[in-house]
């Protein structure tokens, strides 16, 4: 399968019309029509539904966009990689949640980048599935990650602080006045929890016999936005400390959970991976800082 195809596959998508796709890639609609009915026969499915006015993408073709995006996205990190000749430079693609963590992170980063003004980075939020899905495809160099994670296949060094399990309700909910939660107080409540499977299944540990009384009406995953549910009167976000510090203290509290719980988190890269000089030389960074603070 030819990337020049794939390229005019994912013009034709975002204009929606053969068209004006063709005109943006400089060649005849004819011959962009032809391309696309060929590279439909190659894959032996249909991509687009075709009407007088407009293309739209079929299931299969909503799937072939997903990974050509990521095709593209992984060849121009790769030509960027090959090419960044002897002076340290590129770009270093990392990814994580909205974590406690995210500023000791960053700083990591504005450190080595003193070092390397020339290294740029690409910060990519996302749940852990999505993140690591990423980095096993080349696409993220190193990751955020919270425990548990597949350590066979992730190398890591620990980041601090970890961050404690809580609730975030309004401020001026009864149980704000508390000094922590205990899960008695979510007795019949309408609780929101973790999206993460494993995570979840730690939360449902701790509620024990109080989690067949909550009411749980909706799955969010990223933690910093799941707190905006915490806005309405009578319903209680399980989430940790770092997405409460998104939102406005006066408007919500957080308060920990009892007994206390918390999250470990760690910055991962992918075993045996061929990394460009950029992201191999972060991973050094990293790893020499870690060594130094005795993690």
């Amino acid at each position: 399968m030819d990337m020049r195809v794939i390229h005019y596959f994912l013009a034709a998508a975002r204009e929606g019309n053969i068209t004006k796709a063709a005109k943006r890639l400089h060649m005849t609609q004819p011959t962009l029509s032809r391309q696309l009915a060929e590279l439909e026969s190659e894959l032996g499915a249909r991509l687009f539904e075709r009407s007088s006015r407009r293309i739209t993408l079929t299931s299969e073709g909503i799937l072939f966009r997903r990974r050509a995006e990521e095709m593209e996205e992984l060849l121009a990190k790769t030509k960027e990689e090959i090419s960044s000749g002897e002076e340290l430079a590129g770009t270093v693609s990392v990814g994580g949640g909205e974590l406690l963590v995210t500023s000791v992170f960053v700083s990591l980063i504005r450190k080595f980048q003193k070092e390397h003004p020339h290294v740029f980075f690409d910060y990519q939020t996302g749940v852990t599935d999505r993140v690591t899905e990423r980095m096993d495809m080349g696409l993220i160099d190193a990751a955020v990650l919270v425990r548990p994670f597949d350590s066979v296949k992730y190398d890591s060094v620990p980041i601090g602080p970890d961050a404690r399990w809580g609730v975030i309700m309004r401020a001026d909910d009864p149980l704000a006045e508390k000094e922590s939660i205990r899960k008695e107080d979510l007795l019949g409540k309408t609780v929101i929890l973790p999206g993460r499977l494993e995570l979840n299944a730690e939360i449902a540990n701790w509620l024990g016999s109080v989690r067949k009384t909550i009411t749980s009406p909706i799955k969010w995953d990223l933690g910093g936005s799941r707190v905006i549910l915490a806005e309405d009167p009578g319903c209680y976000v399980i989430t940790t400390e770092g997405a409460a510090a998104l939102f406005d203290e006066r408007r919500l509290s957080f308060l920990p959970l009892e007994p206390k719980r918390k999250i470990e988190t760690v910055i991962a890269w992918k075993k045996d991976q061929p990394f460009g000089r950029a992201a191999e030389a972060f991973i050094r960074f990293l790893q020499k800082e870690a060594a130094e603070k005795g993690l």
